[in-house]
Parts: structure tokens; sequence; C-alpha cells
């Protein structure tokens, strides 16, 4: 919140000192982008994570919701304990998607007690193309401006 209203300040103190409005937008934007682009740096750490967990076999229990959080997550058997999924689960495609009848192949992260299905995987390598897009757009705006 005070963030937010240091940024009203500022904008307002640029607008008393003749700044254009263009020029006020134009940094706005670039605010945002960099914020996207932290918000981004954080869901590659976790991608870092998923990389670095053990692939076993598990079996599909159920759907529900997570303690931890407020999304229902699919919960994976591996060995005589039930894991969540890191992500949250598919709601609309539930039953074609999870399937109870077969074992299937999911990342193991000990440190944070959580498991990557497939579709976790993938979202994590998508995000991290989008991450890198962002910064990409971040560094030519960056580029742009300065003029190097």
């Amino acid at each position: 919140m005070e963030l937010l209203v240091g940024a009203v300040i500022i904008i307002v103190l640029c607008i008393c000192l003749g700044v254009p409005i263009s020029t006020i937008a134009f940094f706005c934007g670039l605010a945002l982008l960099g914020f996207a682009a932290l918000l981004m740096l954080a869901f590659l750490i976790v991608t870092t994570a998923m990389l670095f967990s053990k692939k076993t076999k598990a079996r599909f229990v159920r759907t529900d919701k997570n303690k931890k959080n407020s999304f229902n997550v699919a919960y994976y058997l591996i060995g005589d304990t039930e894991y969540p999924c890191a992500f949250p689960s598919e709601m609309l495609l539930r039953n074609k998607l999870y399937s109870a009848d077969k074992p299937c192949k999911v990342r193991f992260c000990r440190r944070f007690k959580c498991v990557f299905d497939r579709y976790a995987s993938a979202t994590c390598i998508i995000g991290s193309f989008f991450f890198l897009a962002t910064i990409a757009a971040a560094v030519c705006t960056y580029i742009f401006i300065i003029g190097v």
C-alpha cells in the first residue's frame, strides 16, 4: 500500500513539474514490466526446484484443497505418503487429465514436500519462456531509452 501511495505522489510531483504525460505513462509501463519480471523470477526459482527434484513413480489419488493454499491441487501417492502437486489442478478436464488407474511419473521435491506432475512441468517450461521474453523486452526497452 505504501508503494502505491509513493508512486501516486511521484506521479503528481512529475505532473506539477511539467513532465509530459507520455513520459510518465512510458515509465509506469516500464515499472510494470519490471514488476512482472520480478514475479516471473520467483516463478523461475520454483522451476529450478523442479529441475533438481527426483523422478519417481506415483499414483494419482484425488484432488482436494491444499492446506497451505486456497486452491485445489492433485494429490499423488508415493510409497505410503500422499504429496500435493505444487500447482493448482485443472478443474474443467479433471476426469480426462487425471486417471487413478495407472501409475505416472512425477518429480518429487523432498525439500518442499510436493510433486510436479507433467502439467506442472509444462507450466514451468512455458512460464520460463515468458520470463525470458519479458527480460528481453525490458533489456530492449532499456537500450532504446539509454541509446547504447
